[in-house]
């Protein structure tokens, strides 16, 4: 790729890296550049969230792991949301896609930010999958 092509890659992975950080305020966040991706991992009071931002298939996948004593490995928010929250994530999730493009990716990083608050609010969810 020219060096055009990259500092456009870059650019847009950074802005992608701000704009998951503003959506979910973290204490502190960094970003990752690997080939066709970017990670994004937000350190929040209680939990690390992974964002991983495929770039050729314009696919987020969101992973959670708690922080503190007795952790647990991280694993995928959707997988940890109840059965009605699951769906509608998954659905948000599906016309995001549909979308394509940085749209697209944006969109999927609101229903993520979404499903995250949820799952934090509903203590029995949370108690469930271990946090």
């Amino acid at each position: 790729m020219s060096s055009t092509g990259n500092d456009i890659l870059r650019r847009r992975s950074q802005a992608v890296a701000e704009a998951v950080a503003s959506r979910f305020a973290p204490t502190t966040y960094a970003q990752v550049d690997r080939v066709g991706r970017t990670e994004v991992r937000l350190t929040m009071p209680h939990h690390l969230v992974e964002f991983e931002l495929d770039w050729m298939d314009d696919l987020v996948e969101v992973f959670v792991q708690p922080l503190g004593s007795g952790r647990h490995a991280r694993r995928r928010l959707v997988g940890m949301l109840p059965a009605y929250d699951r769906a509608l994530f998954e659905s948000e999730t599906r016309r995001a896609v549909g979308r394509g493009g940085l749209r697209g990716m944006a969109a999927q990083i609101d229903a993520a930010a979404r499903a995250f608050e949820l799952f934090c609010d509903d203590a029995p969810a949370c108690r469930e999958a271990g946090f």
